[in-house]
């Protein structure tokens, strides 16, 4: 009796050790294909719209990768010229390192100009960077004769630098229900935003503050404007800021707009009392109402100007602010990475 116990506790044995010992391996193999992503980086390094030149004038090309300038007549020994510019590196996924030389296209010329660049020879241009430059133009040796054009050439050329994680990008904000909610503050880098409405695919804010009618951004110290004069120059201007701002590329992208008089009642919550206008009792005074007076959407017609005052009366005015409402795109803002 004891070996037949012994011996079927020996076989147990055997076959644990058996199931134990069975193992398999699987083994996965490929090939990762990884590359530079070239069109995004040669699209996004570019000059920007904000561009000046003392004593000529300029045009950049199709998608800002050229600029042209011409200059006034340099016709006086010292005389000069001054072109101030700015490259932007767009990409969150490379840095840049860029050089730049300029010269006069025939050199019988170098001996008539000096040519002081800013920054001189190279510069590094991080992910989502701007970089500003001057090309100073000088005349230092007298022409007899004809007057001439020499035909000036600078090359800026921007070598990829790769990064190890996407840049974050200060100028945007993730955008969700929460912080979209009427009233809610929204910030483009300084320029600030309070939401009027949001659906799908927009998004509907008025500015901060007014903005300033010589740097065309919103300033607290923004003053008043007469409105036939400026308010279409600083619209344009700051349309075009806030585009360059969040890179957009459609025309669409980005509306501005001003507030109406029919609007202030039917949306805002202000009371219209015998034909007098005031919010000062609307539940969006808080931001509705500043301490600066701003225009409201002329009427073509009777060409009566009219503005939100400082205690939030609608009153005939031609010497108010401009406090645009811009209605920008979501895909302009940006998601949660």
């Amino acid at each position: 009796m004891k070996s037949r116990k012994i011996g079927i506790l020996m076989t147990l044995l055997i076959i644990t050790v058996a199931f134990a010992s069975v193992t398999t391996t699987l083994v996965l193999t490929g090939t990762l294909s990884i590359g530079t992503d070239r069109s995004s980086f040669e699209a996004d390094v570019a000059f920007t719209d904000s561009v000046t030149i003392l004593g000529g004038e300029y045009s950049l090309g199709k998608g800002n990768k050229t600029l042209e300038f011409k200059t006034a007549h340099l016709n006086m020994l010292e005389s000069e010229t001054t072109l101030s510019f700015e490259v932007r590196n767009n990409s969150r996924q490379y840095d840049a390192k860029a050089s730049i030389e300029c010269s006069p296209v025939d050199p019988a010329y170098e001996a008539y100009v000096s040519v002081d660049v800013n920054p001189v020879s190279s510069f590094t241009l991080d992910a989502l960077e701007t970089q500003s430059g001057t090309i100073k133009v000088k005349l230092i040796r007298s022409i007899t004769g004809d007057a001439a054009e020499i035909p000036f050439e600078c090359k800026i050329t921007a070598e990829a630098v790769e990064r190890e994680s996407l840049q974050k990008d200060p100028s945007r904000f993730v955008a969700n229900d929460a912080n979209l909610a009427k009233g809610s503050e929204v910030c483009l880098e300084d320029e600030c935003f309070q939401v009027i409405s949001s659906d799908d695919s927009t998004v509907s804010m008025i500015s901060k503050y007014n903005v300033n009618k010589d740097t065309y951004r919103q300033s607290t110290l923004a003053s008043g404007v007469v409105y036939e004069d400026k308010v279409e120059e600083i619209m344009d201007n700051y349309l075009a800021y806030l585009k360059d701002l969040t890179r957009s590329k459609a025309d669409d992208s980005i509306q501005l707009s001003l507030l109406t008089k029919e609007s202030l009642t039917a949306t805002y919550g202000c009371v219209n009392t015998d034909g007098v206008i005031s919010c000062i009792d609307s539940s969006n005074v808080s931001w509705l109402v500043t301490n600066h007076e701003y225009y409201l959407q002329a009427n073509e017609t009777e060409h009566i100007y009219e503005s939100i005052d400082i205690n939030g009366s609608v009153v005939n005015s031609n010497n108010g602010g401009v406090r645009p409402i811009v209605t920008i795109s979501k895909t302009l803002l940006k998601q949660a990475d």
